[in-house]
């Protein structure tokens, strides 16, 4: 998902939330499976086996709750990134209707005050700008 540069911040948050509930609705029954299977084999084992298959067992779990976080951690930068582009968005936004009135009230005074001659002589554009009476 890292890679594909071409996908919104919308659909990844959609992939991140699927992606989660894929893991969710698999790991419980992966870890489970797995609890079952070495509780059956405890007893057929021997003391050193039975402390490496608690230790696999282990490993599982962790290995399921380290997912668990990598999927939550990109699910918050995927938020805060489309956070953050909105706030950009709303800031450019801003800032264009600042510009765009600041130009019209421009426009208004400044322009109503002067007047503007424009003498076009071969490949010079010369420009005039004198007082109004």
């Amino acid at each position: 998902m890292d890679s594909n540069q071409s996908i919104g911040s919308q659909d990844r948050a959609i992939k991140i939330a699927q992606i989660a509930a894929d893991f969710e609705s698999t790991s419980e029954a992966i870890l489970l499976g797995a609890k079952e299977k070495a509780s059956e084999v405890y007893p057929e084992i021997g003391d050193l086996d039975s402390q490496q298959l608690g230790e696999q067992v282990s490993s599982i779990e962790r290995r399921i709750n380290d997912l668990r976080k990598r999927i939550d951690r990109k699910r918050q930068v995927v938020e805060m990134a489309a956070a953050n582009f909105e706030t950009t968005k709303s800031e450019i936004n801003n800032a264009l209707a600042w510009v765009k009135m600041k130009s019209e009230w421009l426009e208004v005074k400044v322009c109503s005050k002067i007047k503007k001659k424009v003498y076009f002589n071969g490949p010079i554009l010369l420009f005039s700008i004198k007082e109004a009476p």
